[in-house]
């Protein structure tokens, strides 16, 4: 028997794909803005406006009520419109996305951020139909009371199923530690223990109060780089989640082989030359094919600088 959740259960596919399961024995969770018509086919209903975040975040706690760890997870709520593409405004565009994708990743997310270990191997079998695509992977955990890993735990499976085939995983110090199970470790002692799970780990330094967050990257083989920036005043929550999602939607199989032109001046008060060898040593360690040039001069512009910007682009551009 199964334990499936299914988002927008009222009609359509979503309720036709909980009458098939419920008949089949399955315990079948249905989340909709109303839920009642749909007691005649499982006796657990949520009424849910994903439209707003506090019942969402309400649903997905009655929901992990039920069962802690769900087999299946359907996503049939979303938006359509009948406007005719050409004249569809960018805001409608926008609209649809965010209802029929982004809605879908923040569900999983919640679901997984509360500790449904199963959902990480859902995301291991969507990774093994998708070759070729880099997994981002961002440990959203929460520290428990010890620093042992149980094999049921959340942590333990991101580590052992996820890790290995992320292009890059980004938790921040305090998730590092629960990975690594080292409660009081650096993010040095993290990395080296964590090194033989993932590839590249950016242990990001959002969660600190230090006046300066620091970003480590690592590199399975001992290589490592460190990225500093100012802290901005007040607080703030999604640092990490935003850094992750950047590299996700930036790395991508259609521009791992892009070439890339960097350069620096040796004089530069503004962005000092370590902040940019660091980027270009992160990017090569990734394997991209980076054409590094330094020039005698402040945060502007070379004669030479343009002159062998002009020889790149002559280079890779076909004629």
């Amino acid at each position: 028997m199964k334990h499936v959740i299914v988002w927008g259960a009222a009609g359509g596919i979503g309720r036709a794909v909980c009458e098939e399961l419920a008949g089949d024995g399955d315990t079948v969770v249905a989340v909709a803005r109303d839920a009642s018509d749909l007691a005649s086919i499982t006796r657990y209903t949520v009424d849910a406006n994903l439209a707003d975040e506090a019942s969402v975040a309400q649903a997905v706690l009655q929901a992990t009520a039920v069962t802690e760890a769900f087999d299946l997870f359907v996503f049939a709520a979303g938006d359509i419109t009948s406007a005719k593409v050409p004249e569809m405004p960018l805001t409608t565009w926008h609209r649809i996305l965010d209802n029929n994708l982004t809605a879908a990743k923040d569900r999983l997310k919640q679901l997984l951020a509360l500790g449904c270990d199963s959902l990480v191997d859902v995301v291991h079998l969507v990774m093994q139909a998708l070759p070729g695509v880099p997994l981002v992977c961002d440990p959203v955990l929460r520290a428990g009371g010890g620093g042992s890993l149980g094999k049921d735990d959340v942590g333990y499976a991101m580590r052992e199923r996820l890790l290995p085939i992320a292009a890059v995983a980004t938790p921040n110090l305090p998730e590092a530690r629960i990975l690594a199970e080292l409660p009081e470790g650096t993010a040095d002692e993290c990395a080296a223990k964590l090194s033989a799970y993932c590839q590249h780990l950016l242990i990001t330094g959002g969660h600190g109060d230090e006046t300066e967050v620091h970003n480590r990257l690592y590199v399975r083989g001992g290589d490592s780089h460190t990225f500093t920036c100012a802290r901005l005043p007040g607080s703030y929550h999604g640092s990490g989640c935003t850094l992750a999602s950047t590299l996700a939607a930036e790395r991508k199989p259609a521009n791992a082989t892009t070439p890339i032109f960097m350069a620096h001046g040796t004089q530069d008060p503004v962005v000092i030359l370590k902040r940019g060898e660091d980027s270009r040593d992160a990017l090569a360690s990734l394997g991209h094919k980076v054409q590094w040039h330094t020039y005698p001069m402040p945060h502007s512009v070379h004669p030479r600088e343009v002159a062998d910007i002009a020889a790149f682009l002559k280079q890779v551009l076909p004629a």
